[in-house]
């Protein structure tokens, strides 16, 4: 795989058996915007691969970063810790407003799109005064149909689309 820039530096510079395909555009894991990948193949060689791990092969709807988390890897790293286990199904960041919160669960959340098959969503319930509006704004996040938002509704009888 290769980006825009060192196909830019290789592509005078191939063997006569070789050539670099595009594959398209994508968003990778630790990098802030969507990259143009480019795959080499060579004459002999396989040339069909799985496709790659990106932000789109599972899903999510986690926003792009515009900037990299620095400085925050312990924290990232006991989150996604905490997470994988099989006894915890929920984990809340708390502190004061402005400290980071969000943009540390925005990175944890990126970092464990592999260990979710069924993906990986945001759900900003800053905005939200009417705690009956909960459930409704996670099930439109997880675009699950079936809810009519009241306090009678049941999270059992919802369904996935």
């Amino acid at each position: 795989m290769h980006s825009p820039a060192t196909q830019e530096l290789v592509r005078d510079h191939l063997p006569p058996d070789a050539e670099l395909r595009d594959m398209g555009t994508d968003r990778l894991k630790d990098l802030i915007r969507p990259e143009q990948i480019y795959q080499l193949v060579v004459a002999d060689l396989p040339a069909s691969f799985p496709p790659l791990q990106t932000l789109a092969s599972r899903p999510n709807n986690l926003p792009a970063q515009l900037t990299p988390l620095i400085g925050r890897e312990r924290e990232v790293a006991t989150a996604c810790s905490l997470l994988r286990r099989d006894d915890v199904h929920l984990l809340t960041l708390s502190g004061p407003g402005g400290t980071g919160k969000t943009r540390l669960a925005l990175q944890v959340a990126a970092d464990l799109l592999d260990t979710f098959t069924h993906g990986v969503f945001f759900v900003a319930l800053a905005p939200i005064s009417d705690p009956h509006m909960v459930l409704t704004t996670i099930a439109q996040a997880l675009e699950v149909v079936g809810i009519s938002g009241g306090a009678d509704c049941q999270p059992e009888s919802l369904s996935a689309h």
